[in-house]
């Protein structure tokens, strides 16, 4: 989606953050730690429609898509904590 562009972000935090002989170790531990995540979040999303059943569609899927809020804003806080390398490299 529109979002999806801010994995150029983290690929270049990661360059510029480690060392070159790490670089490619760094970049893949974020693409793992990614894609983990939207494994397990949509795991989860289901599991808030299921417990949800005996509400309205409405509300349970209002409470499923806060989920996803709160992980957005969660990243977004996570996001504040990046140094930042003014485009030098680590040494």
């Amino acid at each position: 989606g529109f979002f999806g562009g801010s994995l150029v972000v983290y690929w270049t935090v990661a360059k510029e953050l480690n060392t070159a002989g790490t670089t490619g170790l760094s970049i893949a531990l974020i693409n793992t730690a990614t894609f983990l995540s939207v494994a397990v979040l949509t795991s989860l999303i289901g599991f808030a429609l299921d417990w949800g059943s005996a509400l309205p569609p409405a509300i349970a899927y209002r409470n499923a898509f806060t989920l996803q809020l709160a992980m957005a804003a969660a990243g977004f806080f996570a996001s504040l904590f990046i140094p930042e390398s003014f485009g030098r490299r680590a040494e």
